[in-house]
């Protein structure tokens, strides 16, 4: 389906997104659930990386509203609120529009960082032993051809920019940048639902990367988080791996940032939050847990 065509007024999700909760990205819960849907218990890695990346997570998320848009919590595209009177059929056609640049945006930004997470964690020796050890598969196709083929069926050119990572030296630095990369799968696959009922476009259509796991996502993290938990028992190397894991937050959100202002800059200045919303978003981190 051409994405800049108006959608067929029968949208349902694609099967694939459909297990998505209703929820924001920076709202996602970390915590996973085994196949038979019970709960994990986190071990003293996995907790500790949950408590202890609380507050470069929601900076990521609150730095813009882009990530709030795309999961559609912000100017949503919804048919029916053209048919309630909510917003005129031109204040829908223009989110629409401003949906797909952000959209576009976003596939950008993903690319350059998904690439340079592949080098550090897929292509590296020491990256290949601790994906080995956790028993990790590698990914066939890799997240960036995933991208790359949305964004060349969207019309986009593809980036020739990585993002910059922080240098991940030690087993533990590593298995802290996959519980980011992991944990930000969960994440995409809401942006793919919301994408999906915004535009109308499924894997063959533009959409291939953002929720790819779909009903495996929850059990792909499961599989990671009890694999760590084994893995990484020491004190310091738990220290280690929360360190590696906040260095690669703050690297998401400082490429976040460069990456949309150059390929939105109006949408982008648009969707930045003004300085009370950003004052309160501050002191809201203030209290989340280290």
């Amino acid at each position: 389906m051409d994405p800049h065509s108006e959608p067929s007024q029968d949208k349902s999700i694609d099967k694939r997104y459909s297990s998505a909760p209703q929820a924001e990205p920076g709202d996602i819960d970390l915590s996973s659930h085994t196949m038979s849907g019970a709960q994990y218990q986190r071990g003293a890695l996995t907790q500790a990386l949950r408590d202890r990346t609380q507050r470069a997570h929601r900076s990521v998320e609150d730095g813009n509203d882009i990530n709030r848009l795309l999961a559609g919590k912000v100017n949503p595209v919804r048919e029916e609120l053209v048919q309630n009177q909510s917003i005129t059929q031109d204040e829908y056609a223009q989110r629409r529009e401003e949906f797909l640049e952000v959209y576009k945006a976003a596939l950008i930004a993903s690319y350059g960082f998904e690439k340079a997470l592949e080098e550090a964690l897929d292509d590296s020796p020491l990256g290949k032993s601790v994906k080995e050890k956790l028993g990790m598969k590698e990914e066939s196709p890799r997240a960036s051809e995933r991208i790359a083929k949305d964004l060349t069926i969207l019309g986009a050119e593809i980036p020739k920019e990585n993002a910059v990572v922080p240098t991940l030296s030690t087993e533990a630095e590593i298995v802290g940048a996959l519980y980011v990369r992991l944990g930000s799968r969960k994440g995409g696959l809401i942006i793919a639902k919301s994408v999906n009922k915004s535009l109308g476009i499924d894997g063959e259509s533009g959409l291939d990367f953002f929720g790819y796991l779909g009903r495996d996502t929850n059990k792909t993290f499961s599989t990671f988080l009890k694999g760590a938990d084994t893995l990484v028992t020491e004190p310091s190397e738990i220290d280690s791996a929360v360190d590696g894991a906040i260095k690669l937050f703050e690297a998401v959100g400082k490429w976040q940032h460069k990456s949309y202002q150059e390929a939105i800059p109006d949408l982008y200045k648009k969707h930045s939050p003004s300085r009370l919303k950003k004052l309160g978003r501050n002191i809201r981190n203030f209290f989340v847990q280290e």
